[in-house]
């Protein structure tokens, strides 16, 4: 069993939880002012209605793009780091800095990572790139051009 702990990075720490904690916020604010956006009046006319369906559109297709773009990214990601580990031989890789203590892993399990870790760079870049290419199709069928 493996001895070596690869000590906290605090600052580090401090500074995901800072930046998860603006992502939430901005997200709770768009989801807000989309919501705002979105709200059609019953006696709307039809020039309000098609408004809403263009507005509606947009925002499908910028959506898909910023989760698609969030999927490859992390994709990418991962995908370095699977290289990294199986290309040191453990995990953490030498110089990655961790937010909490963690163990060194060598071996079969340092490599069971590296795999796992490439597995899901491929699937999770795939799935963005795929997810964009079928919400555009989604939108361009129901909602029209």
């Amino acid at each position: 069993m493996d001895d070596e702990i690869i000590p906290a990075d605090r600052r580090l720490r401090g500074r995901v939880l800072w930046w998860g904690g603006v992502a939430t916020l901005g997200g709770l604010i768009v989801l807000a002012l989309v919501s705002r956006l979105l709200d059609v009046p019953e006696d709307a006319t039809d020039a309000v209605l098609q408004l809403a369906v263009d507005r509606a559109i947009r925002l499908a297709r910028v959506s898909a793009w910023v989760v698609g773009l969030s999927f490859v990214v992390m994709g990418l990601w991962f995908l370095r780091l699977g290289h990294l580990v199986r290309r040191s031989g453990r995990f953490p890789p030498p110089g990655m800095r961790v937010i909490k203590d963690t163990p060194v892993r060598t071996g079969t399990r340092a490599r069971r990572i590296g795999s796992l870790a490439t597995v899901t760079g491929l699937a999770s870049a795939l799935f963005g790139a795929v997810a964009v290419w079928f919400v555009y199709r989604m939108v361009a069928v129901l909602l029209g051009p």
